[in-house]
């Protein structure tokens, strides 16, 4: 009878084991297939992420080879404004010569 009742406590051990067991399993693959839904998501949103990131560099690589156009641009027409502006010197001075003359 002793053993009888060693050998039932033994089942019911076994019984809770293999409960236990059960139950962690269906947690850790609920657990799972949680963590590689985030993990699918938050790939997804690194993606657009990198799409964003290399939208902006082009705008902005759009926007400075723009700008350095413009600003050469402007450096080419200040050069030529400096330049008649430097011909109208030198020809206000051939008149000042002339009239000095007179």
């Amino acid at each position: 009878e002793q053993y009888q009742k060693l050998a039932d406590e033994l089942a019911q051990v076994h019984t809770d084991s293999n409960q236990i067991l059960s139950e962690t399993m269906a947690n850790y693959e609920s657990v799972l297939a949680q963590n590689s839904q985030e993990i699918s998501s938050l790939s997804h949103q690194l993606e657009e992420l990198e799409k964003e990131r290399r939208r902006c560099e082009e705008e902005s690589e759009a926007f400075h080879k723009d700008y350095s156009q413009r600003l050469q641009e402007k450096d080419r027409e200040l050069a030529d404004e400096r330049a008649q502006v430097k011909s109208l010197a030198g020809d206000m001075a051939v008149q000042a010569q002339k009239v000095n003359e007179l």
